[in-house]
């Protein structure tokens, strides 16, 4: 693989010598431009996803109550499913009044609370499974899927 970018990175720099000879030859003696443009593309082989449970009730400690259950179900299916806990982070807790309109006047009816999963995956081919299990287990939001690779620097 490493063959393969150094030939790439030689022939990026032959071609951009050859079309620069005309601005070599008005530049300043003993001096050398480069210029050069490379592109690759690579398969993801990990996602980060973001998953959410939101939840209303009557006080704030009925919701933070059924919040807390519902996020250790899904930690629980989380390490079920071989994820390790350094891979589950909480990247948000809400708590707030949750309010109605009345007759044209907001009336508090009661508290809602919204919570965030950070979920790293190293296994894509279980991606789809992890989803429909959290959702099974208390996860209401699926927020976000972002597709990364392991070790960027060796792109």
């Amino acid at each position: 693989m490493k063959k393969i970018k150094t030939l790439a990175a030689a022939a990026v720099v032959a071609v951009s010598l050859f079309s620069m000879q005309g601005d070599a030859m008005a530049a300043e003696d003993n001096t050398i431009s480069v210029r050069g443009i490379a592109k690759q593309e690579v398969a993801p082989d990990m996602a980060y996803l973001t998953l959410g449970i939101s939840v209303k009730g009557d006080t704030a400690e009925s919701v933070r109550t059924q919040a807390a259950e519902a996020s250790q179900k899904v930690r629980r299916a989380l390490l079920g499913m071989a994820i390790s806990e350094n891979n589950i982070q909480s990247s948000s807790y809400n708590l707030y009044p949750d309010y109605e309109n009345v007759n044209g006047k907001n009336k508090q009816k009661g508290y809602a609370l919204n919570t965030t999963l950070r979920i790293k995956v190293d296994d894509l081919k279980k991606l789809g499974d992890i989803i429909d299990k959290t959702v099974q287990e208390g996860v209401t939001n699926v927020n976000q899927v972002s597709f990364a690779l392991s070790e960027e620097s060796n792109v």
